[in-house]
């Protein structure tokens, strides 16, 4: 591979004024670079910290996290330290995509469980994960059971008025929602976590 050069008075390295074309062209495909890192977490096997799937499985958690505690809970007031709701705090204020964008998310959170390919054919997921280890069959039953109804809380949230409207109006099901959303927590965190024998390597700071 050549190796770029930057011109200028002082060589290849140096530290005067560059001209136009700093760099060399590289031309690597995009399929290439996906090659690449797909090989390398296929070989980084195991579930040890810092493995493919521990690191997959943090940032799944950590995803849904995000939801629960940010996107929900933090314009809600259910934040520790918080006095009171702060619906400025919705994710897509001024125009008014929260509610849109929240439905996005959770799809997406799907979508990792099941192993969905971005066309919408499912894969290997941690559901595939869990079906094959003792207690796993029992544990999918629960979680699909509280993701029907965390997906059923989410359909009942209005169109309008603006999310951040109901969290000053009528927050009944932005309330109701929330519920589902700690309610999910303990199968996707912590009998997960357990059944997998996957640590959770970063810290939520919320007491979950």
């Amino acid at each position: 591979m050549q190796t770029p050069i930057i011109s200028g008075r002082r060589g290849k390295m140096g530290c005067a004024k560059a001209s136009s074309k700093k760099w060399a062209h590289f031309p690597v495909s995009k399929s290439k670079i996906e090659a690449v890192i797909a090989a390398e977490f296929v070989q980084n096997a195991g579930t040890d910290v810092g493995s493919s799937t521990s690191q997959l499985y943090n940032e799944f958690v950590r995803s849904y996290e995000s939801i629960k505690n940010f996107k929900l809970g933090l314009p809600l007031g259910k934040r520790i330290g918080q006095t009171q709701a702060e619906p400025q705090l919705v994710e897509a204020f001024y125009s008014e995509q929260t509610l849109s964008m929240l439905k996005t998310h959770v799809n997406a959170i799907e979508d990792i469980w099941h192993g969905r390919s971005r066309n919408g054919q499912d894969g290997i997921g941690f559901r595939e994960y869990l079906d094959n280890v003792e207690g796993g069959k029992d544990l999918i039953v629960s979680t699909e059971a509280q993701l029907t109804a965390l997906k059923s809380a989410l359909a009942n949230v209005p169109e309008s008025p603006a999310i951040s409207e109901q969290i000053t109006g009528d927050k009944s099901f932005l309330e109701a929602l929330y519920v589902e959303f700690s309610k999910m927590t303990r199968f996707f965190k912590s009998d997960m976590s357990s059944l997998l024998g996957i640590a959770i390597t970063y810290s939520s700071g919320d007491g979950d």
